[in-house]
């Protein structure tokens, strides 16, 4: 996945600090997104330099049907809860999410 900090998904609310937030895209349909949150994760992504990261998911769900998921890690590092949240969406999608696609297979 690609990634980018994202200071802007910061809410007051919640204690993870602006720097913690980081938006991945998909490679292979970027429309779609997730924001996660993690320990000092926007500095680690920054400091690998690494453009295009492995992000690791738990899905969960019955008959080829996805109910749920999360992060577990990215480029092997765990993802470390700071009382962040964290979503998914797209901009202009053309088509179901990925995710949705590899937990039907």
């Amino acid at each position: 996945m690609t990634w980018e900090c994202a200071p802007d998904e910061y809410k007051p609310a919640y204690y993870a600090k602006p720097d913690e937030y980081v938006r991945f895209r998909f490679v292979k349909d970027p429309h779609w997104f997730e924001v996660e949150s993690s320990k000092n994760l926007c500095f680690e992504m920054q400091k690998a330099a690494r453009p295009i990261v492995n992000v690791e998911f738990e899905l969960w769900g019955h008959s080829h049907t996805l109910h749920g998921y999360r992060v577990t890690s990215v480029d092997g590092r765990p993802m470390k809860d700071v009382g962040g949240w964290g979503h998914s969406g797209a901009n202009d999608p053309s088509g179901p999410s990925p995710l949705h696609e590899a937990f039907a297979r």
